[in-house]
């Protein structure tokens, strides 16, 4: 099977990443643990990691250190889940005996004295070192069993194939999903500027997407009745198959990243207690704190074939879409529909995007009831539709 993780990052923040000298890191849980990181790259705005869950490689490597890369000894053989590879007497790594199966678990059977042993893991197109036994292998048959979890974090001095990761986990991803995640992850033990002290929660946005409105609807019910402690914001709602919600923990807190750790945690929490179907894709936006952000507005105009309609469509703006940073609402004039939106954000560019993501949501979910027969652009900088008339063409 195949999984795949979308790590975005704000704008705003990837300077200071670049700047500092930070890499995105994942590490793939084996055996209970995160123990190398599987990937470290230099950050982009946009990152992606595939994988899959039913091919790996085993090796003999050299012996468990902190902070120093995997170093592969033998060569590396195939294996799948079931299966059985042997090093024998000679230090070789024989190819795995046995038919494949369902149990996420395959064997190494060590014959040739005390060594070490790693796996290495199918990612972006090639196999990486993923695990390795923390302690020397006597002979006998050791156990991997790879998850389909991974860990993320961003971290100025690790790179690909280095030992022992768990000091820089922050988030843990279930890989059954697709995700993505925008955030900024500061290693405390570096110098940085100094920050304003008790500078509040940061609030967290994410969407959910189901497989059917039907489910999508009955977690936002879910999440509504299980609303957390200490949750100073816990906004949800449905729009089609996707759930989008705005939480935040209460009062002050010691650090942005305590507070979206609270955030995020609270909120996945409530997640995985629901008792319904699994979620398709799961997204993070935390956006940088900043104190200062700046409204942007535009309109556009949409067009129907009866007056029904555009009500029907200026009712659903209405009840659906409306936020603290996007306020967006569709005023009626006769069969067409005069919407309004306003985006608060740090910059213009950044408003403009998350204003035509609304706003393509909006005319997405109204062809579910009636299909425009004209869709206007937005425009933006003036509240400019005074009037309008049913295109005739």
């Amino acid at each position: 099977m195949s999984y795949s993780l979308a790590v975005s990052i704000d704008p705003g923040v990837l300077p200071l990443l670049l700047r500092n000298g930070y890499k995105l890191c994942i590490a793939r849980k084996v055996n209970s643990t995160y123990d190398v990181v599987w990937q470290a790259i230099s950050p982009l705005a946009k990152n992606q990691f595939k994988w899959t869950s039913d091919t790996y490689r085993v090796f003999g490597a050299e012996p468990y250190r902190d902070g120093a890369p995997v170093r592969i000894l033998t060569q590396q053989v195939d294996i799948r889940p079931g299966q059985t590879a042997i090093m024998d007497k000679l230090g070789l790594m024989n190819p795995p005996t046995g038919p494949p199966d369902n149990s996420n678990t395959f064997r190494v059977q060590n014959s040739y004295g005390v060594t070490n042993i790693a796996m290495s893991s199918y990612v972006n197109e090639s196999y990486a070192p993923v695990f390795i036994f923390p302690t020397d292998v006597i002979p006998g048959t050791i156990s991997f069993t790879p998850q389909d979890q991974v860990i993320v974090s961003f971290n100025p001095d690790r790179r690909t194939q280095s030992v022992r990761y768990t000091d820089a986990a922050k988030w843990v991803l279930d890989g059954t999903q697709s995700a993505a995640i925008t955030a900024l992850d500061v290693d405390e033990s570096r110098p940085k500027p100094e920050k304003e002290k008790d500078r509040g929660a940061v609030p967290v946005a994410v969407a959910v997407t189901f497989e059917t409105e039907r489910e999508a609807h009955a977690f936002a019910e879910h999440a509504r009745k299980h609303v957390p402690e200490d949750m100073s914001k816990w906004d949800v709602s449905a729009f089609d198959k996707t759930i989008r919600a705005t939480v935040a923990v209460e009062g002050k807190t010691k650090g942005e990243m305590t507070s979206i750790d609270l955030a995020m945690k609270a909120f996945l929490d409530v997640l995985y207690s629901f008792p319904g179907a699994k979620y398709k894709s799961l997204t993070y936006t935390v956006l940088p704190h900043k104190e200062e952000k700046h409204e942007y507005s535009a309109t556009a105009a949409v067009c129907f074939s009866s007056a029904q309609e555009a009500d029907r469509f200026a009712e659903r703006v209405k009840n659906s879409h409306s936020s603290d940073v996007v306020n967006i609402e569709g005023i009626v004039h006769g069969p067409a529909v005069a919407v309004k939106l306003s985006v608060k954000d740090r910059d213009e560019v950044s408003a403009r995007e998350r204003g035509r993501c609304v706003y393509d949501e909006v005319i997405a979910e109204c062809q579910r009831d009636a299909k425009p027969v004209y869709i206007g652009p937005l425009m933006w900088g003036m509240w400019a539709v005074t009037s309008l008339t049913r295109r005739t063409d």
